[in-house]
């Protein structure tokens, strides 16, 4: 669904280390393998607000940002939540619209047998049917 979702558009690249690895995922690792494999490539972390507050107790947060850079964006609801101490200099907010749904939201749209045509690309909308996916 990734490929579907950034086919066409040269900004974005799908990485399959994660999935090729098995198991548990941890950001620091998935960076690490990321900045061995394309060494001269400058990362950065896009996550919500709502991450925000609990990412010091992410597995070995300053390697993190050491590694890429947080790029967070909005997220209603989250708008007073605080940097973590001691990674100020690593976060870069980004002055976007709050979207008002999530990935739990639109599996459970799908459950329930309502549209999310606006919500996810004809392509992933795609794979979905095809497939079968969250009934």
């Amino acid at each position: 669904m990734a490929r579907a979702a950034t086919a066409g558009d040269a900004g974005f690249a799908v990485s399959e280390i994660e999935i090729r690895q098995g198991g548990t995922s941890y950001t620091v690792e998935t960076l690490r393998k990321l900045r061995q494999a394309y060494p001269d490539a400058a990362f950065r972390l896009v996550v919500g607000r709502d991450q925000l507050a609990g990412f010091a107790r992410w597995r070995e947060p300053e390697e993190i940002v050491r590694l890429a850079p947080l790029i967070v964006f909005p997220r209603p609801g989250y708008e007073e939540a605080a940097i973590p101490a001691g990674f100020e200099r690593h976060v870069e907010f980004v002055d976007a619209p709050g979207v008002e749904i999530s990935a739990t939201d639109i599996r459970e749209r799908l459950r329930a047998g309502r549209s999310v045509r606006d919500l996810v690309p004809p392509a992933v909308l795609e794979i979905i049917a095809a497939r079968g996916l969250y009934r």
